[in-house]
């Protein structure tokens, strides 16, 4: 039967107390052993290390276990001795190479101790390396008078045949008939078969995540930090393992035991980690439910100009776009002409000047950025950029001499257009511009009782208005409340000059 281990938490682990003797004692973890193991430097013949295991009971058996391995050879001795430094057991000789062995050996205390130790001394300045190192109380409960325990040690250099009487097995239950090989420097505590024998079982490390907390919501796509706490009351942790649902997301072999997991989509996810021990034992974490949420994208439109706008090339084109997030901010807004980018704006208004555009036909749009990261494109904008053009009126179907004051409305309609080159010193001016249902006209530079020939026509060159007017105010306004939706453009022509000025009509 095998009781607790005596060394302190239960492990042997970075936290044992190490004397050193004519030597230095360090921790490592560069992978010789283990991760995580003694690397003991001599600096002279004789040298040694000294571990405290507490208290031993004269008579009782203690069963020393050990992981070793050396730089070089040596012959490593192994005692426990009592709190006055004086021999309490046997010494016993274990071999070190190169090669990792894993050792045992079986004391007997020939007095009672409260402050006992164990004692490695190496007989070569040879770097050695210890790991694992258990020593448990060993004893066995005997159930039937026939039956016997056994400690056999071999220590030669070759192999060693003890004979036996009968059937036993050791302390894991290894079975042996009749016999058992013990290699070079190698023990075995061994119990006659019908006696009852129980071994050392291996506890499962536990784990639990810690970070996130069960339910937690976040903005997609997220970043999540994971976080992990994992221990072995009977070894030590090998590895963690992070997983979203069935998939390995990370293994961590070090603690703090984390990971951060970039770019996570919108969704719902169940996160676990895996805790492994140096024995091979594997504990899986309660799952942690956490959700991805994506917000909602920004609204973004362009305000101007309306669609089917025309131009007078080379042409200065002013665009404005309004932009909206419900559950956020808006970032920036990007103002395109088909896929070529025109300007970035990142506060409000959202404007932009486009100069000196040439003839042509183009399709606008905004592209607006939440701090989300969520993109929203408007719908296009079709805009054309014209030639400018001069006209003058033939054969107006119908014409009307009108003495006209700021509040006279005209209306009329038929004839067409040919062009000519004209131009002048008169102008007018058009408000508002779009217009809906009506439309002023500002005089500059006309003589009062000036005659002038007034005419709307569309795109296409087709005269749909025309007016002959006598000046005698300083504006007049125009019904245009039966034009569709769509650019017009509107013709003053005098004896010896003509202005054009486009406009829109809107709803």
């Amino acid at each position: 039967m095998i009781g607790s281990n005596k060394f302190v938490n239960g492990a042997f682990n970075s936290s044992v107390n190490v004397f050193q003797n004519k030597c230095v004692a360090s921790w490592s973890n560069a992978g010789v052993l283990d991760e995580g193991y003694l690397k003991v430097v001599p600096s002279d013949e004789g040298s040694s290390i000294v571990l405290g295991v507490g208290s031993l009971t004269a008579g009782k058996r203690y069963l020393l276990r050990y992981s070793l391995k050396a730089a070089g050879t040596l012959s490593l001795a192994a005692n426990l001795r009592s709190a006055s430094y004086s021999a309490n057991t046997s010494v016993i000789r274990r071999k070190a190479s190169t090669t990792r062995t894993e050792n045992e050996i079986l004391f007997s205390p020939s007095t009672n101790e409260s402050s006992g130790s164990l004692v490695f001394t190496a007989d070569a300045k040879t770097t050695y390396y210890l790991d694992n190192i258990k020593l448990y109380e060993a004893d066995a409960t005997v159930t039937n008078p026939d039956d016997s325990i056994r400690f056999e040690y071999n220590a030669s250099k070759a192999p060693k045949t003890v004979s036996l009487k009968g059937n036993y097995v050791d302390v894991k239950n290894n079975k042996y008939s009749n016999s058992i090989v013990l290699q070079p420097y190698a023990s075995a505590i061994l119990i006659k078969d019908g006696g009852t024998v129980t071994t050392l079982t291996n506890k499962s490390p536990t784990v639990n995540i810690t970070s996130p907390i069960t339910n937690k919501s976040y903005t997609g796509p997220a970043i999540i930090n994971m976080e992990a706490t994992a221990t072995d009351v009977d070894g030590k942790i090998s590895k963690v393992e992070f997983y979203n649902g069935s998939t390995l997301l990370h293994t961590e072999y070090y603690t703090p035991y984390t990971y951060t997991w970039n770019n996570v989509p919108a969704g719902n996810y169940t996160l676990i980690a895996k805790a492994y021990d140096n024995s091979g034992s594997v504990t899986t974490s309660a799952g942690v439910s956490i959700s991805v949420v994506k917000l909602n994208a920004p609204i973004v439109f362009i305000k101007t100009p309306y669609t089917n706008t025309s131009y007078t090339g080379p042409a200065t084109i002013k665009m404005e776009a309004t932009a909206t997030d419900a559950d956020g901010k808006i970032s920036k807004v990007e103002f395109y002409n088909g896929s070529a980018l025109l300007h970035t704006e990142y506060y409000v208004p959202y404007t932009y000047t486009w100069n000196n555009v040439s003839v042509g036909n183009y399709k606008l749009t905004a592209k607006a950025y939440d701090n989300s990261g969520n993109i929203t494109t408007s719908a296009g904008v079709s805009i054309s950029v014209v030639n400018a053009t001069s006209m003058s009126i033939t054969s107006p179907a119908y014409t009307e001499l009108l003495s006209v004051t700021s509040d006279t409305k005209v209306i009329n309609s038929g004839g067409t257009l040919n062009k000519a080159d004209i131009s002048g010193l008169a102008n007018f001016k058009l408000f508002p511009n779009p217009a809906i249902n009506k439309i002023q006209i500002y005089f500059d530079g006309l003589q009062n009782n000036q005659k002038v020939n007034l005419s709307i026509v569309d795109l296409s060159g087709r005269r749909l208005k025309s007016f002959l007017i006598r000046v005698s105010g300083e504006k007049i306004e125009v019904d245009v409340s039966s034009l569709s939706t769509g650019m017009y453009i509107m013709s003053l022509t005098g004896e010896n000059f003509m202005i054009n000025k486009n406009f829109s009509k809107i709803k």
